[in-house]
């Protein structure tokens, strides 16, 4: 990398339209002191899972991959209905000056974002300043969509991406937009999608174009939904990004990021290589302490500060949540590693969390584990273990009545059976399992039914019947409201429509199912539809 001459203290001073973008480590200095993204994200997992894992999973190269919002949806799923870990961050009532510096950049009109938990730059902004908003539900963000008007209009506006708590300017309970970013991570391994919902993503867009965007608190691996939104930003005019060295004060190097650096072993160093080469804009990292850089002077938080450090998280969760019994202990590492592709120690920990549980007669349990490490060897390539392993999970869950989870077993052994070329027997399945979300009112359910039949149906040669079940299957995810799921049913569509020699139907069914792509994101969806709708052009082209 080349080492560049950057005076950062001259933009600040300058008037250039900026805009910031904060993540949890500014946070971590008094007299907030809160942990870090990456110390909650560990002590969660130390709590949660066995030590022997725990320890595998804190160390590299694996815990740079696992996302620290992902583990708070996994410790909310199984341990915190009420989100009452949220509670950690209230604790911290006293900004830091990374705090005031930011509200002091809003004060200017400049543009802040972050993806904190904490209340901690509101705090800083100040209660009582009238002109102060918090953007965090999606109603706030379809209302407050233009952040350069809101600035010129004089509002001091934080907004708050991955969302809050609550609104502390107005009192409002906003819990439920923690809510959908956890339920967004929980999507992570099957659909890969980290992007930021629409709304945002359009506000987000409108707060650096024609800007620099400055970057603080991240390692650069939990800002996997903020890249994506970063490459549809064309006109963004730079990129600065501030990698924290914890000591106060000392030395500021800046350098140019470039694609056609050497490739760089640093994630965070691969990650502006990416930036640089998707979108083109002059990328700088500048690497110091980030009080230093922005404050423009040493900082040295004093003896006192240092002493009245909040409860660390792993104390603060051991006092606040009951003991984790053995067998979920075992699952949560499971679940872990299989997120996160690691299928063999995935396998050992549900095999370990099924044996904890039998040992207490904890049938949901013993089912959970097996169910999970069927879906493993259909991944592995085992399919007859894995029919075995879902089968035995049927056999529990009809013992229980768990008519939710029969139903589930028995989708998952129709799927196998289709991948081992065995469609009529995938059917049977697929008709037990819809007529049992039927009964439950499982819409989703229902409609995953309805597609895998249609699949099936066009193994055995019944295209019509296929098309029939596909378009079932739209019109309830349609009603749903369910884009992806309403694209990937016209995809389906489509195909049979090219497969039965009526390309000009195909081509519609994958021109709406691109612009449906298109209106979330779905990125798997537009380079599919975008791939078929070529294939037709070219073969009409040649004709």
């Amino acid at each position: 990398m080349e080492k560049l001459a950057f005076d950062f203290q001259k933009l600040l001073s300058s008037d250039e339209p900026l805009t910031f973008l904060a993540g949890a480590g500014i946070s971590v200095d008094p007299p907030s002191c809160l942990a870090s993204a990456r110390g909650i994200m560990s002590d969660i997992i130390k709590f949660c899972c066995p030590k022997d894992a725990a320890d595998d999973l804190l160390s590299e190269p694996l815990v740079s991959r696992i996302r620290y919002e992902y583990i708070l949806g996994l410790f909310r799923d199984n341990l915190d209905t009420n989100l009452k870990i949220m509670d950690y961050f209230t604790q911290a009532e006293r900004p830091n000056a990374l705090h005031k510096f930011l509200a002091g950049r809003i004060r200017k009109g400049n543009i802040v974002m972050t993806t904190n938990f904490d209340f901690l730059i509101e705090y800083a902004l100040g209660l009582g300043d009238k002109n102060a908003r918090a953007v965090i539900t999606k109603g706030d963000f379809q209302k407050f969509t233009d952040p350069v008007e809101m600035a010129q209009n004089d509002m001091n506006v934080l907004y708050k991406l991955h969302g809050s708590q609550k609104n502390v300017f107005t009192g409002e309970d906003t819990a439920e937009s923690v809510i959908t970013t956890l339920d967004a991570l929980a999507k992570e391994k099957e659909e890969n999608i980290f992007a930021l919902p629409h709304y945002e993503r359009e506000t987000f867009i409108r707060a650096c174009k024609a800007k620099t965007l400055v970057v603080m608190g991240y390692s650069g691996g939990d800002v996997f939904d903020i890249i994506p939104a970063l490459m549809h930003t064309k006109d963004l005019k730079r990129v600065v990004w501030i990698e924290h060295t914890a000591a106060p004060g000392g030395t500021i190097t800046s350098y140019k990021i470039t694609a056609s650096d050497t490739q760089q072993d640093s994630p965070l160093d691969q990650l502006l290589q990416q930036l640089n080469r998707g979108t083109g804009v002059e990328v700088i990292k500048m690497r110091g302490n980030t009080s230093h850089i922005c404050a423009g002077q040493t900082h040295k938080p004093n003896a006192r500060a240092m002493e009245e450090r909040i409860e660390p998280p792993l104390e603060w969760i051991v006092t606040h949540f009951e003991q984790v019994s053995d067998g979920l202990k075992e699952h949560l590492a499971a679940r872990i590693y299989d997120n996160y592709d690691v299928p063999n120690k995935a396998l050992t920990h549900y095999q370990q969390s099924y044996d904890r549980y039998e040992e207490i007669d904890n049938d949901r349990g013993m089912a959970a584990a097996l169910g999970n490490m069927g879906l493993i060897y259909r991944q592995t390539g085992e399919p007859k273990k894995a029919r075995e392993h879902h089968q035995r999970a049927y056999e529990i869950h009809k013992q229980l009545k768990n008519l939710s989870g029969m139903a589930d077993d028995l989708g998952n052994v129709g799927i196998i059976y289709m991948q081992t070329g065995v469609p009529k027997k995938a059917l049977e399945h697929h008709q037990r399992a819809y007529d049992i979300y039927k009964q439950l009112n499982n819409l989703h359910g229902m409609a995953s039914a309805l597609g895998n039949m249609g699949n099936a149906y066009m193994q055995t040669g019944e295209p019509q019947k296929a098309l029939e079940h596909h378009q079932r299957a739209y019109n309830i995810h349609k009603q749903l409201n369910n884009l992806q799921g309403m694209a990937n049913q016209l995809g389906n569509m489509g195909i049979i429509y090219m497969q039965t020699g009526e390309p000009k139907k195909a081509r519609g069914k994958f021109e709406t199912c691109l612009r449906l792509s298109k209106q979330i994101h779905y990125k798997a969806g537009i380079d599919f539809a975008t791939g078929q709708i070529k294939r037709i052009v070219d073969s009409l082209d040649g004709m």
